[in-house]
């Protein structure tokens, strides 16, 4: 009798075993496909940031190659570079040997009060 009956039902279970392991199947795919969609979709998020950066980059590029085109910039190199002057400018030339430092009677006083000692320092803290 239990002979008849699981041969009732082999068939059965061979049925439902099959389908249990397609279904085990197709969710393993699920998951291979979900995990490489995935994947892609952070390769995308990762291009566009890029691609913003990149383009942020090239408008920064442009506006200044649009400087370095510019009369403005031409002009200040050639002054830079050549010391050319425009027509209606004057040149004045300082050189650094003849300046000397004007001090102030502000100034004068800390040089005074710096050149002295702790001790004197003290004294004339007192004394005033």
């Amino acid at each position: 009798m239990i002979r008849k009956r699981w041969q009732e039902h082999s068939s059965m279970r061979i049925v439902l075993g099959v389908c249990i392991v397609l279904a085990m199947y197709q969710m393993y795919t699920y998951a291979v496909k979900s995990y490489q969609d995935y994947q892609i979709n952070q390769q995308i998020k990762d291009s566009e940031a890029e691609i913003s950066k990149l383009e942020s980059e090239n408008r920064l590029m442009q506006e200044y190659l649009k400087y370095l085109s510019s009369e403005a910039y031409k002009e200040k190199e050639a002054k830079r570079i050549k010391n050319v002057k425009n027509p209606n400018e004057e040149v004045f030339v300082i050189k650094q040997e003849g300046l000397e430092k004007v001090s102030s009677q502000e100034d004068q006083a800390i040089m005074q009060w710096q050149s002295l000692s702790t001790m004197g320092r003290w004294w004339k803290f007192f004394t005033r």
